[in-house]
């Protein structure tokens, strides 16, 4: 009967998790079998969620019907780690230093293993669990590294197990070149933790090694034959304890799929293009296949770990803060201060893709197509670039906001409560083409929510009474008449009614503003008398930006723009005046001259969204030269 109830609370909870149609579910086996309860250590969860996956525990069983059956909507199957595996499987005896072994566990990770292999469900394995695949699978294990393994002369030493009570042991991993590995994390050297003592001696057939200590010891193995992998060391915990290179640690679980073949690799890896390429149509490339939507907390930090560790690799000072909802944003600069004399603004979320393929980018004759190439990606990589650039002449540093397209509390909350800024200047880097803008409307959202007793179209006392869907349709119309329609152009405010719903009792509707003022009491005025009767919620405003177009830092970044589109024979717009809003809104209360402009890139949340790879130069060039002619830091 509890085997029964067991299975159910499984099941019910897979349901929830399955329920997410766009993530992957990664089955993990349970840890130990000898507890009273169900137990799999939390950090393998939270990896696994953190990158986007719907984890789900699949606990011990002695049917192998039952044990089974849960793998029939499992996507990616993930071995534990845990005791040692009996010799026995590998038809060996038993070494006077093996350690505790666990006879039932092996029993059913070999029954999962069967029915996994059945439907040629991928495989990946953590220290045990990469032992367990290779023994699974033909191969062979050496039973005490200390007592057994002989290392090549002249190799380094190195640490499997720290002694009881000590800090875990680390050492570094030489990562095999043309493996799925190295495509993932990249060639370089790369420091991991480890708690083994046990380890692959003889491969299994298909299999390759994908990694290995210092000493020789095989660390990370990969199938050429089976779709699987697995690694020694324990890239969870190395995610929840930090202190390692966390931005090439995620790759593993953010890339899972392709590093257990069931998914095709890229063309190269991401990570290794951030961190050895300087070329920015390779870096946009690469950014834009990380998928980092502003919701999706766990991608958009993948994206801000991955240009910290590109801009560390090339001598900038980086600082990750992490708001209270888990959001990172990086600040990266050339000294060591949170108010450089110049401070950029660009913001590496984006809005949600049409589609997946739009993460990855194509480029023809020269433009580069993507969901993130226009806004804000390919801005950021230009931020990086003028930061590589400038870091040994000009103050100058960066912050990459990480929720602009929700309203960017993430700049304004280090700016207003962690303290960065400027001194002398502000660039904002999300704007129209070969244009200053000095005019940003604010952003509101409002929610109104109308009520009535009407659940029919009887009469009540001879009338027919209003419904709460009515009120909001009636209110809509009111609406349009307060805030009327004008030729594009005009610097007005608008308001429009964006989403209803309900029915006759309860009914719902988001209005949407853009405000062309500071102040917001006469929006909110209007929106009242659009709605009587009704509730209304404000549920995010953003202030308006309104620049003096007589500031002189301004105009003379506008006049070599001017100069700049005249040598091109491009069009120019001059000052420009937007619907829209950037981080600007957050910026604007520092009093500091500020620049908002962007390179020639179009189609911003549209499927075909793109930028001219060629005009990302242009602006490096005309961003440094003014740069280094008015705040070139002779002390440096």
């Amino acid at each position: 009967m509890k085997k029964h109830v067991l299975m159910l609370v499984f099941l019910a909870a897979f349901a929830l998790f399955a329920a997410d149609g766009d993530r992957l579910v990664v089955g993990v086996v349970e840890c130990c079998s000898t507890s009273q309860c169900v137990s799999v250590q939390r950090s393998y969860i939270a990896a696994l969620e953190k990158c986007g996956y719907a984890p789900v525990v699949l606990p011990f069983a002695e049917s192998a019907v039952v044990a089974t059956s849960a793998l029939d909507k499992v996507d990616i199957l993930l071995l534990t780690g845990g005791e040692d595996v009996a010799p026995a499987r590998y038809k060996k005896e038993c070494s006077p230093r093996l350690g505790a072994v666990n006879l039932r566990r092996d029993d059913f990770e070999w029954k999962l293993l069967e029915a996994a292999k059945k439907r040629r469900l991928p495989i990946f394995g953590i220290c045990r669990g990469e032992q367990v695949l290779n023994v699974f699978f033909g191969g062979t294990l050496v039973q005490d590294i200390p007592s057994e393994h002989k290392a090549p002369k002249g190799a380094e030493k190195a640490v499997h197990r720290a002694p009881k009570g000590a800090a875990p042991a680390r050492h570094m991993l030489k990562i095999v070149p043309d493996t799925r590995l190295a495509a993932i994390v990249g060639k370089d050297p790369l420091e991991v933790n480890s708690f083994h003592h046990q380890a692959a001696e003889t491969l299994a057939p298909g299999f390759v090694a994908s990694a290995f200590a210092p000493d020789g010891v095989i660390e990370a193995i990969e199938s050429i034959a089976y779709p699987a992998a697995g690694v020694q060391f324990h890239p969870e915990i190395m995610l929840a304890s930090g202190g390692f290179d966390t931005a090439r640690i995620t790759e593993i679980f953010a890339r899972l799929p392709e590093l257990v073949g069931l998914e095709p690799m890229r063309d190269s890896g991401i990570l290794s293009d951030i961190l050895e390429s300087t070329d920015d149509a390779t870096l946009l490339k690469a950014f834009i296949g990380i998928p980092s939507a502003t919701e999706n907390i766990p991608g958009v930090n993948r994206a801000s770990e991955a240009m910290a560790a590109h801009l560390r690799k090339h001598g900038l000072k980086c600082t990750i803060e992490t708001m209270d909802d888990g959001r990172k944003v990086l600040f990266a600069c050339s000294r060591d201060t949170k108010t450089p004399d110049v401070l950029i603004s660009a913001h590496i979320d984006t809005v949600p893709p049409q589609s997946p393929s739009m993460y990855f980018a194509t480029v023809t004759n020269g433009v580069m197509y993507g969901r993130g190439a226009s806004d804000c990606k390919g801005h950021c990589v230009l931020s990086a670039h003028l930061l590589r650039a400038l870091k040994d002449d000009v103050s100058i540093g960066c912050i990459f906001g990480s929720d602009e397209e929700k309203g960017g509390r993430s700049t304004e909350w280090m700016v207003q409560e962690r303290g960065y800024g400027a001194k002398k200047v502000i660039f904002v880097f999300d704007m129209e083409p070969y244009s200053v803008t000095t005019k940003q409307k604010g952003l509101g959202y409002y929610k109104v929510t109308a009520k009535a007793e009407a659940v029919h179209a009887g009469l009540v006392k001879g009338k027919l009474p209003k419904n709460a869907l009515e009120r909001i349709l009636e209110g809509r119309e009111k609406l349009k008449a307060l805030f009327p329609e004008f030729e594009d152009g005009s610097w007005r405010d608008v308001a429009r009614v964006t989403s209803v719903n309900g029915g006759t009792t309860k009914a719902e509707a988001g209005v949407s503003v853009r405000n062309s003022k500071m102040d917001w009491s006469d929006i909110d005025a209007k929106i009242a008398e659009a709605f009587p009767g009704c509730e209304i919620e404000p549920r995010r405003k953003s202030p308006a930006v309104l620049l003096d177009e007589s500031e002189p830092v301004m105009n003379e970044f506008l006049r070599r723009t001017k100069l700049m589109c005249e040598k091109k024979g491009f069009k120019y717009d001059g000052y420009y005046h937007l619907d829209s809003s950037t981080d600007a809104r957050h910026l604007q209360y520092m009093g500091l001259p500020m620049i908002i402009t962007g390179t020639d890139c179009h189609g911003a949340h549209t499927p075909r969204e793109h930028m001219i790879l060629s005009s990302m130069q242009d602006y490096f060039e005309l961003v440094s030269e003014f740069l280094l002619d008015l705040y070139r830091d002779k002390g440096k």
